[in-house]
């Protein structure tokens, strides 16, 4: 079996991201700066920088890691606006989160992460990519419901939220594993190629619509 090295060039944007992200973290525990203006400018930094390399790595749509990263122009482009608004966010949020004490760097990485879940969702080519993306997203959402640990309403909706996110998750991937086993493949567009010849044959089966079903309910669920 021969291993073929994937192309690292369409993934090069979310690895810088991710990289910046650490660095974010690092500047927040050795140089905050007075009120985590340090940490607010790498976090400002990555998103933008992020956002200038995306267009440049982009050579035409096709896929890496065997189908399972899509880079297209549809992805670009939701990229492009999830940073900017993300960026946007900060921006807007940053005099109402210090009023309230909640200006930290917990919020600034965990929004991060969180944006780099939806990256990861915008590329997907896989359903297993997809669940990777929605469940980094969805962990960040927790801590971030919860960030006012001195409000006992934030913890109660962090712990309620947390409970449903987990049974949705594992109703998911049952979704994902009845999808896989009536189609053979996790693709998303040889699912979906495989979906239509099997309703035109008229064997698409309670096994594959229930799977579906899961899918995306459970999918909205644990968004």
């Amino acid at each position: 079996m021969n291993f073929v090295t994937p192309d690292l060039i369409p993934v090069l944007p979310e690895i810088f991201f991710i990289t910046l992200i650490c660095v974010v973290l690092l500047v927040d525990l050795y140089i905050p700066g007075s009120d985590r203006r340090n940490t607010y400018l790498a976090a400002q930094i990555s998103l933008l920088g992020t956002a200038v390399l995306l267009p440049l790595c982009f050579s035409g749509p096709g896929t890496t890691f065997g189908g399972s990263f899509v880079h297209d122009e549809l992805s670009l482009f939701l990229k492009f606006v999830m940073l900017l608004t993300l960026s946007g966010v900060f921006l807007y949020s940053r005099a109402y989160m210090r009023v309230r004490n909640l200006f930290s760097g917990e919020f600034l990485v965990l929004a991060l992460l969180g944006l780099f879940g939806m990256n990861v969702i915008a590329s997907a080519g896989s359903l297993l990519v997809v669940y990777l993306g929605l469940e980094i997203l969805s962990l960040c959402l927790y801590a971030l419901v919860a960030l006012n640990r001195d409000s006992l309403a934030a913890s109660e909706a962090a712990i309620k939220y947390f409970f449903l996110g987990a049974l949705a998750s594992g109703m998911l991937l049952y979704g994902l594993s009845l999808v896989y086993g009536m189609t053979g493949t996790l693709n998303l567009g040889e699912v979906a190629s495989r979906i239509t010849e099997m309703q035109k044959a008229g064997a698409l089966g309670i096994g594959l619509s229930l799977g579906l079903v899961f899918l995306v309910v459970m999918a909205m669920e644990v968004g």
